[in-house]
Parts: structure tokens; C-alpha cells; sequence
């Protein structure tokens, strides 16, 4: 995975998070703005309303003090003029009591006299004439003064203990005098503080509904998240047991096609030496078989006529000898066959094998042998090992100094029995150390190299390992291992 999931999916949840709270905050400012410009909508529409209806209250009212105030001029032309602004008054003051009694919230004032001395004559159906009295504290003289020049008008206003009202006016010119209608704002803001009250109740419970909506689905998709994570690390480690496995048979399919390839190899190889072996081994036996007994005859016949002949007829001899080795070589390396094992006292078996080796005279051979060392072995495969591996550390050692023994030893421990060669040569380098056991691959100028690989293969079919252990100007040492069984004592 080229990202952890684990990251990821953390990220996509707190983005999810971030915007359903985004959207939850957008939809309750949303919901508070509606619920505020509802509220002075409605408040504004109140306002209005009651606006008109106190602009009637008042157009009322000074209709009725000027249609009276005409009458009584008529009728009482002779009389006492104030008589006559009482009774008018007390008319106005009997309507405004009715007035009040309608709309016990407004207020009814009807004013004179001049700006710098108004008078209050009546005041929510109370007759205060002729003893009116001053305006009610905190209402403001300026209105009232604008009331008695202006025709109509409408206002709002407040007065020092905090209390709004709505005011509405209405001139009488004719008399010198004002209707005021008045209204406490507070019974307009009732219904808006309720509507605030129910919109923020509602607003909250909107919003406590969204936090526990959020809360359940975030736990909801956490939830999912830790299954999800949890699936994904178990694919992941599935996968990765699978990756392991499939490159562990990946490695050992290729391993054993490459030992399959050597395989085919070496029977190709074989197939030809086998060939080979065939018919160099029918073709040159008999002439050598003649070689050798003319050379017995010849060395009988000129050994005392030619004494300085018998080293020349030594090497030829010899030379035979080596001929006939290389086909005796090839015909155990072609010709494999079942080894047959039996109990042998190797200890005692070293030794007669020793004795009757025949090594150059500048190299002797050395020998460390643990007594009653016994195998169960095949007696002539061990044989044709040890040969092999001592021409091969005599022929080794030929170029060193004489006096640099070849060492043979035989050792045991609790897991196995060991024969070793070694040898003081020039030893190997890494490259030839790798091909040693690889048939016909020899550094020799003479053999077809197969010493080894016939050493390899006597030994593996007894039950045996061989390891090679060489480096440049160092000799060269080779160990045949027996693993310990019941055979092995």
C-alpha cells in the first residue's frame, strides 16, 4: 500500500466530521436569522397595526371635542363659556372612559394651553378641568408641544425608567388643543419575546438534535472505521503472508529449476562420456593389454643387455598405468552401481590402505587415526575416495618444498565420523573452488576431471558428505563426513 489506511481513513472521517458540523452551525444560524427577521417582521406589522388603530382612537376623539365644542358654541351663545368647555369636556371624557375600557393598554390624553405651560384636561376618561394638571412625569414636552402645532402625527418615544411607548396624535386647532393616544411598546414586544423565546428553544433543540445526530454518526462511523481498518490491516497481512509465501516458492521453484537444469546437464554429460567411455574403453583396453605385456617381455629380455633401459620402460609403464585409470574413471562414472555396505573397522582399514599406497618418495604421507572407528560402508567405494583424494594431495603437493607431508586423518564426535585429506599445494582460488565437482572440469594438465566428482558421488551413495576447504597459497583441505547412526560406532 503506498498509504497507510489507517491515515487515510482518520482523514476522511475528520473531514466528514468538519463538514456535517459546518453544515450543522450553517443550519441553526440559518433557523436564528429566519426566527429573528420573522419576529421583527411580525413586530414591525404590530406596530403598524396598532399605529392605525391609535391614529383612530385619536382622529375619533377630536372629531368628537371639535363636533362638540360647535354645538355647545351654539346652544349656549349667551352662557358662560367655560360652562360650555366643561360640558364639552365632560362628552370627551365620558367617549375616552369608553375608550378605555375597550383597550385598558392605551392611554388617552387630551391637552392645551401653551407650549410652556400644557395642561392635561382630560386623561383616560378623567375630567381634570378646571383642574388639569401637568403632563405625567417623563412624557416628553417636545411631543407634546409638536402635538398642539402639527395637524396629526406619530411617533415613538421613551421615557427615563426605561419603558417604550408608541404615541399618536391628533391637533384641534379651533380649541387650542391635542388628543394624545399612547401605547406601552411592551405589549407589542410580548408576543415578539415569546416568538424569541419559543424560535431560540426551538433553535436549541434543532441544534441538540444535530449534536446527537453527529454524535451517533461519527460513533456510527467510527465504528465502521475500526471494522473497515480492521478488514484492511488483516487483508494487508494476508496479503503480505501471501507475498512471503508466494516469493519463498517463487525461490524454491527457481532453485529447483536450476537443479534440474544441472541435472540435465550432467545426464548430457554422462550421455556423451557414457558413449565416450564406450568405445574409448573397448577401443584402447586391448591395445593396452598388448602395451603392457610387451613391455614385461621387453623388460625380461634387455635387462641385462640394456641396464639404463629400465627407467625408460618404468615411465612408459607408468604412463599405461595412468591410460588405463582414466578408463577404469570414466567406466565408474558412467556406470553407477548400488553400494554395498557392511560393518568395517575403518581404523584398521586406513592403515593396510596406507601401507600399500605408494607415494613419490619427496612427499610423504602423514596420518592421525582414531582406533576402532568402524562404518557401515561400502569397502571399495571408500577406497576409490581415498585414492582419488591422496593422488590428488600428492599430485598437489609435488610443486612444494620436500618434506611437506600429506596428512590423512580420521576423527570422530558425537555426531559423526570424519576423514580428511590435506595437503600444503597452492591451493584454490574461489571460482575454481566452486566448479571442483563439476565433471569434466579440471586444472590438471593431464586427467579428464572426474576425480572429484566420482569422490562426490561414491560418497553420497554411502550416506556421506564431501566439503572442500582451500584458499590461494594455502593447501587445500578435503573432508568426507559420515553423520552418525546405529551403522557408526
Amino acid at each position: 500500500m503506498s498509504l497507510d489506511p489507517s491515515i487515510e481513513s482518520a482523514r476522511e472521517l475528520r473531514t466528514g466530521v468538519f463538514r456535517a458540523r459546518v453544515v450543522l452551525f450553517t443550519m441553526a444560524l440559518v433557523a436564528g436569522s429566519a426566527a429573528l427577521i420573522s419576529m421583527f417582521v411580525v413586530y414591525r406589522a404590530a406596530v403598524v397595526e396598532q399605529q392605525a388603530r391609535l391614529q383612530e382612537i385619536a382622529r375619533s376623539q377630536a372629531e368628537l371635542i371639535d363636533a362638540v365644542a360647535r354645538f355647545d358654541d351654539v346652544e349656549s351663545q349667551d352662557a358662560n363659556p367655560a360652562g360650555a368647555w366643561v360640558a364639552t369636556l365632560s362628552q370627551v371624557a365620558d367617549a375616552s372612559a369608553h375608550w378605555h375600557r375597550a383597550d385598558a393598554d392605551v392611554s388617552i390624553l387630551v391637552i392645551g394651553g401653551r407650549p410652556d405651560d400644557i395642561r392635561t384636561h382630560v386623561q383616560d376618561g378623567t375630567l381634570l378641568a378646571p383642574r388639569s394638571t401637568p403632563l405625567p412625569p417623563g412624557f416628553p414636552r417636545a411631543l407634546a408641544a409638536q402635538a398642539l402645532r402639527q395637524r396629526s402625527g406619530a411617533g415613538e418615544y421613551q421615557t427615563s425608567d426605561g419603558s417604550s411607548w408608541l404615541l399618536v396624535h391628533e391637533a384641534i386647532p379651533s380649541l387650542r388643543m391635542a388628543v394624545l393616544v399612547r401605547l406601552d411598546l411592551d405589549v407589542v414586544k410580548r408576543p415578539l419575546r415569546q416568538g424569541l423565546w419559543i424560535s431560540g428553544a426551538a433553535t436549541l433543540v434543532l441544534i441538540a438534535l444535530g449534536v446527537a445526530l453527529l454524535r451517533k454518526t461519527s460513533v456510527r462511523t467510527v465504528e465502521e472505521l475500526g471494522h473497515e481498518l480492521s478488514r484492511r490491516l488483516q487483508v494487508e497481512a494476508e496479503l503480505s503472508k501471501h507475498k512471503e509465501t508466494l516469493e519463498q516458492t517463487v525461490e524454491q521453484r527457481t532453485e529447483e529449476l536450476r537443479r534440474a537444469q544441472a541435472e540435465l546437464l550432467d545426464a548430457a554429460r554422462l550421455a556423451t562420456i557414457g558413449q565416450v567411455t564406450a568405445k574409448v574403453s573397448h577401443e584402447l583396453r586391448n591395445p593396452l593389454g598388448t602395451i603392457r605385456t610387451s613391455l614385461h617381455t621387453l623388460r625380461v629380455r634387455t635387462e641385462t643387455l640394456a641396464p639404463g633401459l629400465g627407467r625408460i620402460l618404468d615411465r612408459t609403464e607408468r604412463n599405461v598405468m595412468r591410460c588405463d585409470r582414466i578408463i577404469e574413471e570414466l567406466l565408474a562414472y558412467t556406470r553407477p552401481r548400488a553400494a554395498i555396505a557392511k560393518k568395517v573397522n575403518v581404523s584398521s582399514w586406513l592403515k593396510e590402505l596406507l601401507d600399500e599406497y605408494q607415494a613419490p618418495s619427496n612427499v610423504p604421507v602423514a596420518r592421525e587415526i582414531e582406533p576402532d572407528v568402524e562404518l557401515s560402508v561400502d569397502a571399495d567405494d571408500l577406497r576409490r575416495i581415498l585414492l582419488n583424494l591422496l593422488n590428488n594431495a600428492v599430485d598437489a603437493s609435488q610443486t612444494q618444498a620436500p618434506g611437506e607431508a600429506v596428512r590423512l586423518c580420521l576423527r570422530r564426535d558425537a555426531a559423526a565420523v570424519e576423514i580428511s585429506v590435506e595437503d600444503h599445494g597452492s591451493g584454490m582460488s574461489k571460482d575454481t573452488l566452486a566448479k571442483a565437482f563439476e565433471p569434466l572440469f579440471s586444472t590438471k594438465g593431464f586427467g579428464i576431471g572426474l576425480g572429484l566428482p566420482i569422490v562426490k558421488e561414491l560418497a553420497e551413495r554411502n550416506g556421506a558428505g564431501v566439503e572442500l576447504f582451500s584458499a590461494e597459497g594455502q593447501g587445500t583441505r578435503a573432508v568426507v563426513r559420515f553423520e552418525r547412526s546405529e551403522g557408526t560406532s
